[in-house]
């Protein structure tokens, strides 16, 4: 897994050269010139054992390693998409984030009825920021789903089975699609003994439990 950390604003032509940079030396490492993709990688764990499982580089992106892998920004949105569309990607991993969506919040700030805020909830300026967050990283995801299927590429997609996410059209529309499939996970919470339940869309990849 190649990491590089860049910190601050970045232009979109900086974070263009940056990726290609990045994506030359990932394509050198892998056996078949095509890179995993781990999306919201948090700690990369995913992206590690991918790159040891399928002997392909794995890029992993998150606000954490800064700007130029913040995938709610158009200019990170539009490479990767770029990327796929010219077949270089072999695989994506993709587990965006779940805080503002999930159904058991209290007090909520979205509904099955206002999937993209609450009217009260985006008057406060302490739930609006979370809310608008929330928004813009499921657009890229759903971005980012959309051209897994067009271009045939395995892609798993995962959030919390109850979470209001998987309601938006978007999501309804291409679970719909052939060779997309919803596959139900129960499992830990990392560090309890707490069991969750995640739903996983992915396309063209079907995951027998």
């Amino acid at each position: 897994v190649i990491n590089l950390n860049q910190s601050g604003r970045a232009s979109g032509r900086q974070t263009r050269v940056r990726l290609r940079k990045l994506l030359r030396q990932a394509r050198r490492s892998s056996v078949d010139g095509k890179v995993c993709l781990d999306l919201f990688a948090g700690k990369s764990l995913v992206g590690q054992s991918l790159a040891r499982l399928v002997g392909n580089c794995v890029i992993t992106f998150d606000l954490e390693k800064g700007e130029h892998f913040n995938l709610a920004r158009p200019a990170v949105l539009s490479v990767v998409l770029g990327w796929l569309a010219a077949g270089l990607i072999a695989a994506v991993w993709c587990a965006y984030p779940c805080s503002s969506w999930s159904n058991a919040r209290r007090p909520m700030i979205r509904s099955a009825a206002t999937l993209f805020g609450l009217p009260s909830a985006l008057r406060d300026d302490r739930t609006r920021s979370l809310i608008l967050a929330g928004n813009a990283t499921l657009r890229s995801a759903q971005a980012i789903a959309w051209s897994c299927w067009k271009h045939g590429v395995p892609a798993i997609f995962e959030n919390l089975q109850s979470s209001l996410a998987w309601r938006t059209p978007r999501w309804v529309r291409l679970q719909e699609q052939d060779n997309v499939f919803a596959v139900v996970c129960d499992q830990c919470q990392f560090g309890s003994c707490l069991l969750y339940t995640s739903d996983a869309a992915d396309d063209s990849l079907r995951v027998d439990l």
